[in-house]
């Protein structure tokens, strides 16, 4: 499975890089996204929200469970934290957006990977410093894979 890394030295920088990342974004991806608190999960999709026409207006989903952005394509944007169970999250209807017209973004997607579909796009935060973030992104979609591959040579800082 291709993984691709890029270091963030910045909130800045990771806006930009949620900016890469949404040049390969297509009507219907999942991504679920992991990371301690304050690795900026929401600074990644701030970034992503903002290159597809959605506005700089995202905060974290954390006390709604679900943010909706009207983008080129919608965003729907997930925060799995407060969930005790995985199965809290189709109870609260996140299949129908999964599998609904838009982007589905899960912060802390992690806490509920069993039930997440395959071909969803993984992006792991880890702290390196203060300062700076290792993002690392991979899928077991041979589709994400070559989207992956081609960011790697298209990213620029």
């Amino acid at each position: 499975m291709q993984r691709i890394s890029i270091t963030s030295n910045s909130p800045k920088d990771t806006e930009k890089i949620g900016a890469a990342i949404a040049k390969f974004l297509n009507k219907g991806d999942i991504i679920s996204l992991s990371g301690e608190l304050g690795t900026g999960k929401t600074c990644l999709i701030r970034g992503m929200v903002g290159a597809l026409g959605g506005g700089q207006n995202v905060t974290s989903a954390s006390f709604t469970l679900l943010s909706m952005y009207d983008a080129s394509i919608p965003v729907y944007h997930f925060d799995a934290y407060r969930l005790d169970d995985p199965a809290q999250a189709l109870y609260l209807g996140l299949d129908d957006y999964i599998f609904g017209d838009g982007i589905t973004i899960i912060e802390w997607g992690d806490r509920i990977s069993g039930i997440l579909p395959d071909g969803c796009l993984f992006i792991e935060i880890e702290y390196l410093d203060d300062e700076d973030r290792r993002i690392t992104m991979f899928s077991d979609s041979k589709d994400w894979q070559n989207r992956l591959s081609e960011l790697g040579k298209s990213w620029k800082r």
